[in-house]
């Protein structure tokens, strides 16, 4: 016996169905993360070299994401999918107002507010 996830609000949601919760887990701890996980995250070599750590430093301080920053916390896998099952589950939504904090090359990228990753928002 188990778990699985299938939410049906969205065509990418109902097309798929997810048999390890824990795979859902550990993609959404990578937006949504403790002081201690978010510590590891700030000096991943990776990160640095993807350009992003302006970008993560953005959304731990004012809860807001670029695509592409979440195209790496997810490695790439499932984007859409997490997207929408965010947006659906009120956990993040569409931010469509300039943020200036970020690099000049990232302003015009679709921004998305996930609130619940700033340490004062909980």
């Amino acid at each position: 016996l188990g778990m699985l996830v299938h939410l049906r609000a969205t065509d990418t949601l109902h097309d798929k169905v997810v048999l390890n919760p824990q795979w859902l887990l550990d993609k959404l701890s990578r937006v949504i993360a403790d002081e201690i996980h978010v510590k590891q995250m700030r000096y991943n070599h990776e990160l640095q070299k993807a350009g992003l750590k302006k970008d993560f430093a953005v959304l731990r301080k004012r809860g807001i994401a670029t695509l592409s920053l979440l195209r790496f916390l997810w490695n790439d896998d499932e984007v859409d999918y997490l997207r929408e099952f965010m947006h659906e589950t009120m956990l993040m939504s569409n931010w469509a107002f300039p943020e200036e904090a970020l690099t000049r090359g990232r302003q015009d990228e679709t921004l998305f507010l996930c609130d619940a990753t700033r340490c004062d928002a909980v």
